[in-house]
């Protein structure tokens, strides 16, 4: 989320405003320092040496044997990728884009492998049945996801412009993100329990 703040600083601060102004229109003033070259510079200093230090942290479990060369590689061409598509893209786009298209597959799969009997069915190449088990599972939290941009909709003042439908929905997917933490903290116990 930051990647775009730094190659399409002007979009990124169109959707920040929007999404403040919901709440304090006045507020959007005392976000402008983060928009400063300077600012975005250090941002993107500090987040670049946290990307490589992850790529290291990996190649550390490949000197120990713990993962592959190849895993490796997938992770720097995966990371190198989304650095350049989120830096060359517009930021909705992008963001939009990477949630449907990319995130969402790999979360899907990840649930479908640490659920016992998903995993079973997959291994059988019984892909049906492994959609089913996640859309039952999925299908609770996701009327509960909709009834909050519902009350979001209804509750937080919005001109209706695109920008401001765009605001709420944002802002709704800000509350859900630390319950979908939850969720993959849960799935990364499970994955690699033992």
């Amino acid at each position: 989320m930051l990647v775009p703040l730094l190659g399409q600083p002007a979009g990124y601060r169109r959707v920040v405003n929007a999404i403040v102004k919901l709440f304090d229109p006045a507020a959007t003033a005392a976000l402008a320092p983060l928009f400063q070259l300077e600012t975005r510079l250090a941002l993107g200093v500090g987040f670049a040496i946290f990307t490589l230090g992850s790529l290291l942290w990996t190649a550390r479990h490949v000197w120990r044997g713990d993962t592959s060369v190849a895993g490796l590689g997938w992770d720097v061409i995966e990371i190198g990728v989304l650095w350049a598509f989120f830096w060359l893209v517009s930021p909705v786009f992008a963001v939009g884009l990477y949630f449907a298209v990319w995130h969402a597959v790999r979360h899907i799969g990840r649930l479908a492998i640490v659920d016992p009997a998903s995993r079973d069915a997959l291994d059988a190449g019984e892909w049906p049945t492994a959609l089913g088990r996640f859309y039952r599972d999925a299908t609770p939290l996701t009327i509960v996801s909709l009834a909050l941009f519902a009350g979001l909709y209804v509750w937080v003042p919005t001109d209706g412009s695109p920008d401001g439908l765009l605001a709420i929905y944002l802002v709704g997917i800000a509350v859900l993100t630390l319950p979908h933490v939850a969720v993959v903290t849960w799935m990364d116990r499970m994955q690699y329990a033992g």
